[in-house]
C-alpha cells in the first residue's frame, strides 16, 4: 500500500462519540497511570528542586494559607500556586511523602495521555490515537518528569491540551458538543497560566494565529466562543492574581515583570543556552522514538505537498498543520528566550506525538512508510550499545575506575545493583531481537519491511524500554549527594522536644520536608533574598553573632553541616561542639552532649 493514506478512516461525527471511546479512554487513564504508579516513591527528594516544590506545599497544609506560596516561611512569589495545590492534595490524602507528593505529576501526566488519545480520535482515528498516548508516554522526558516534581509537566500538559482543545473542537457543528470542548480550551489555558504564568497563554494565542494565517480562516475567529472563553479564563486565572496583588505590594513588578519579560529577554537568570540547546533536548527527550521522528516531517511535507486535497480529508481540516505549527511555536519561542532550562518544551510533546504516531500506526498496520525501518535499525543498534556500557559503567564505578566527567553516573551505576543489569539485559534483549527480526529480510509482497519481521521489531524495542525506564527509578536515587534524608532520619532519631534544628550557610531544600518543621538558617544567600525585606524573618533567618548567641544559650540546637563545610564551622571558634553522627554527606553537631547510653 503506497505511503499516501493520510485519514485512514473519516474523522468521527461531532454529535457522536466514537465507538469504544469511553472504553479506551478507561483503559489509557488506568495502563498509563498504573505505568507511572511503578517505583513512584522509591527515591528521595531530589535538591533543591524537588525539596523546594515539596517543602511549599508542607507549608501550605500545615499553616493553612493557600494564597502565598512560602519556602521555609519566607515569601515564594515566582510562580502561580497551582502545582503547589495539587501536591498538597496527594500529601493530604496519602502523607506528606515522595509518594504522595509525586500524585501530582503523576495525574498530571495521565491527563495528559488521555487528552492526546481523545484528540487523535477527533482528529485522525482510534489507531493513531493510541499509538499517540503510547509515543508519549514512554518518551524519556515525559516519562521522568511524571515522577519528579516540577512545574514544568503540568504546564506542558495543559497548554497542549487548550491546544488539542481548539483544533478538535472548532470545527464542529454547532451545538453544546462543540461549545463544551472550546469552553475547555479556554478552561485548560487559564490552568496553564495558573502553573507558570503568562507564558502559556503566549504559546497558545501564537499558534492559533499562525494557523488562521495559515490556513485564512479568520471567520473561525466569530465561533471561537470567545466572549464565554474569556469569562471561563478569568474566573479561573485572575482571582490568585488580584488576590496576591492586593495582599503583596512587591509582587505586580517581581512577578509581572522580573519573572515574565525580563527572564524571557535578558540573561539575568543564568540559564542561557545557545540557539540548538532544546534541538537537542528534543532528541534526546523523545528517546527511545527519536530515529523515527524523521518519518513524522516526512509526513507533514507529503502533506503539505498536497494539502488542497489532505485538508478535505485530515481531520479538523487542517489538524496535522496545526500540529505542526504548534511543536515549531513551542520549539521556536524557548530558543529565542534568554533563558532554557531542559522541560521549558515539555508543551510540544502531545502534538508530536500525535505527529510522529500516523506513520508509526501505518508501518504497524502494515503500510509501506519509508524512513521507518532505518528508525528502527538506529534503535536497535543503540540498544545494544547503552546494554553494553550500563554494566561497563557499573564495573567502573565500583572499581572507582571512571573518568572525572562519568563518576556519577559510575556510581549511580554501581549503586543501582539488579536495576542495573535489568536495564541492560532489557537492552540487550530488545536490541537483539529487532536485528534479528530486521535481518529477516523483505518479502517480495513487502517491500518496506513493515510486515510481520518489521511490526515485531517495533513491538520488541517498546517492550525492551519498558522495564529500563521502571529501572531507572532505582539507578538515578542510589546516589544523591544533596539528598538530606539520612541526616534527617539522624536528627529525628536524636531530638528531643524544645530541640531547633539549624542550617549553617547553605539551605538545604527538602530537609524542612523530612522534619516537617521550619528551619534556622545561619547566614541566608539564595533566591529567597528577593523577598526578605517584605516581612520579618529575624526570628528563623539569622546572622552570625545572633547563631552563636543562641549556641551558648541553654536551648539544645542540633546543627546540620555539609562534610565540605567543616573547616568553616572550624575558623568561627564554636565551642562547645559536639558530633553526634553523620548521615549521607551531612554530619550533625550540637551544643550539649549526647544522652549517655
Amino acid at each position: 500500500m503506497p505511503d499516501t493514506d493520510f485519514q485512514s478512516a473519516a474523522p468521527p461525527s461531532p454529535w457522536r462519540l466514537p465507538h469504544r471511546f469511553w472504553l479506551d479512554l478507561l483503559v489509557v487513564a488506568l495502563v498509563g497511570g498504573g505505568f507511572f504508579l511503578l517505583a513512584l516513591g522509591g527515591r528521595p527528594y531530589a535538591n533543591p528542586d524537588e525539596g523546594r516544590y515539596a517543602s511549599i506545599a508542607a507549608e501550605m497544609l500545615a499553616s493553612g494559607d493557600w494564597l502565598t506560596p512560602r519556602v521555609n516561611g519566607v515569601q515564594y512569589l515566582y510562580k502561580p500556586p497551582l502545582f503547589y495545590w495539587l501536591e498538597a492534595a496527594g500529601a493530604w490524602a496519602f502523607g506528606l511523602s515522595p509518594f504522595g507528593l509525586r500524585l501530582a505529576p503523576l495525574l498530571v501526566a495521565t491527563f495528559g495521555l488521555c487528552a492526546t488519545y481523545a484528540a487523535g480520535r477527533a482528529l485522525f482515528d482510534r489507531r493513531t490515537a493510541l499509538w499517540g498516548t503510547g509515543l508519549l508516554g514512554t518518551a524519556l522526558l515525559y516519562y521522568v518528569t511524571s515522577r519528579f516534581l516540577s512545574l514544568d509537566l503540568t504546564l506542558g500538559v495543559f497548554t497542549a491540551a487548550s491546544l488539542l482543545a481548539f483544533i478538535a473542537g472548532i470545527d464542529m457543528r454547532p451545538g453544546w458538543p462543540r461549545r463544551l470542548v472550546l469552553w475547555s480550551l479556554y478552561l485548560f489555558a487559564a490552568l496553564a497560566v495558573m502553573t507558570k504564568g503568562l507564558v502559556a497563554a503566549v504559546l497558545i494565542g501564537l499558534t492559533v494565529l499562525l494557523w488562521l494565517a495559515a490556513t485564512g480562516r479568520w471567520r473561525l475567529l466569530r465561533t471561537a466562543e470567545l466572549p464565554a472563553g474569556i469569562v471561563i479564563f478569568l474566573l479561573v486565572a485572575a482571582p490568585w492574581h488580584v488576590a496576591m496583588t492586593i495582599e503583596h505590594p512587591a509582587f505586580f513588578d517581581f512577578y509581572f515583570v522580573r519573572e515574565h519579560f525580563e527572564r524571557f529577554l535578558t540573561r539575568e537568570h543564568h540559564r542561557y543556552e545557545p540557539p540548538w540547546f532544546f534541538l537537542a533536548v528534543l532528541a534526546v527527550g523523545a528517546l527511545p522514538w527519536t530515529p523515527l521522528l524523521p518519518a513524522a516531517w516526512r509526513d507533514i511535507g507529503a502533506w503539505w505537498r498536497q494539502r488542497r486535497e489532505a485538508v478535505s480529508r485530515d481531520g479538523a481540516g487542517g489538524g496535522t498543520l496545526f500540529l505542526a505549527i504548534a511543536v515549531l511555536v513551542v520549539l521556536l519561542f524557548f530558543s529565542a528566550s534568554s533563558s532554557k532550562l531542559i522541560p521549558y518544551i515539555l508543551p510540544l510533546f502531545p502534538p508530536l506525538a500525535l505527529l510522529a504516531a500516523r506513520p508509526v500506526a501505518r508501518f504497524a498496520a502494515g503500510t509501506t512508510v519509508p524512513w521507518i525501518r532505518p528508525g528502527l535499525w538506529v534503535t536497535a543498534i543503540a540498544f545494544l550499545v547503552g546494554g553494553l556500557i550500563a554494566p561497563l559503567l557499573a564495573l567502573m564505578g565500583h572499581a572507582g575506575a571512571a573518568p572525572h566527567f562519568l563518576r556519577l553516573q559510575a556510581r549511580q551505576m554501581a549503586e543501582g545493583g539488579f536495576a542495573v543489569w535489568i536495564a541492560a539485559a532489557a537492552l540487550l534483549a530488545g536490541g537483539a531481537a529487532a536485528v534479528f527480526l530486521l535481518r529477516r529480510g523483505r518479502p517480495v509482497n513487502d517491500p518496506s519491511g513493515s510486515g510481520s519481521s518489521g511490526r515485531l521489531a517495533l513491538y520488541a524495542l517498546g517492550l525492551a524500554w519498558l522495564p529500563l525506564l521502571v529501572s531507572a527509578n532505582f539507578i538515578a536515587g542510589g546516589v544523591d549527594e544533596r539528598s538530606t534524608k539520612q541526616v534527617a532520619e539522624l536528627v529525628l532519631a536524636q531530638e528531643r522536644p524544645g530541640d531547633r534544628v539549624v542550617v549553617y550557610h547553605n539551605y538545604f531544600e527538602d530537609l524542612p520536608v523530612w522534619l516537617n518543621r521550619r528551619l534556622t538558617v545561619v547566614g541566608y544567600h539564595g533566591e529567597l533574598e528577593h523577598f526578605l525585606q517584605n516581612e520579618d524573618y529575624s526570628g528563623w533567618l539569622i546572622d552570625q553573632p545572633r547563631f552563636e548567641e543562641i549556641w551558648a544559650g541553654p536551648q539544645r540546637i542540633l546543627l546540620v553541616l555539609r562534610k565540605d563545610y567543616t573547616s568553616h564551622l572550624e575558623r568561627s571558634g564554636l565551642a562547645p561542639v559536639y558530633e553526634l553522627g553523620e548521615g549521607g554527606n551531612f554530619l550533625l553537631y550540637s551544643n550539649q552532649p549526647p544522652p549517655e547510653g
